[in-house]
């Protein structure tokens, strides 16, 4: 039997939103980056870790809870400024790093530049999947890729 999925939650912000909810598209997306997490590779018995970021409440609550069916264990951590707190999430603890692109601010590339950075400093080296509820062209997929995170787009 499975152990029960858990959320941590770390909230320094709130923030209303609209989000009718992930696709199963985000799923699969989600199951190919932790597959390839070389820390999940070597602990394969344990639930797929999952870090989210974004400043946006309510979205971040729907995918948790749509990620916490599917077995993931995620961690949500708001903030709502380019400047992180001291009480930021380890990146060596996870295997997969979403961040929450939607509003196309520079606080989010900001935001995407640090989880990408911390990412290659880490051991185990999480996979970067950015989302977004707005298509915004290739053009902005492209400079995602760039940095070294990929796209989903969400409904």
């Amino acid at each position: 039997m499975r152990n029960q999925p858990r959320v941590t939650r770390f909230n320094n912000t709130d923030g209303p939103s609209a989000v009718k909810g992930p696709t199963s598209k985000v799923a699969e997306r989600f199951s190919a980056l932790a597959a390839q997490s070389s820390e999940y590779l070597t602990n394969c018995n344990s639930e797929p870790r999952i870090l989210l970021l974004s400043p946006d409440e309510s979205s971040a609550e729907v995918l948790a809870a749509f990620l916490e069916q599917r077995h993931y264990h995620v961690t949500v951590h708001r903030e709502r400024h380019s400047a992180g707190d001291g009480h930021a999430p380890h990146l060596d603890d996870f295997d997969v790093i979403v961040v929450d692109m939607t509003a196309n601010r520079p606080e989010d590339w900001d935001r995407l530049d640090r989880a990408c950075v911390g990412a290659e400093r880490t051991a185990s080296k999480p996979g970067i999947l950015c989302l977004s509820r707005v298509y915004r062209g290739p053009q902005f997929e492209l400079d995602i890729e760039r940095r070294g995170g990929r796209l989903a787009y969400v409904r």
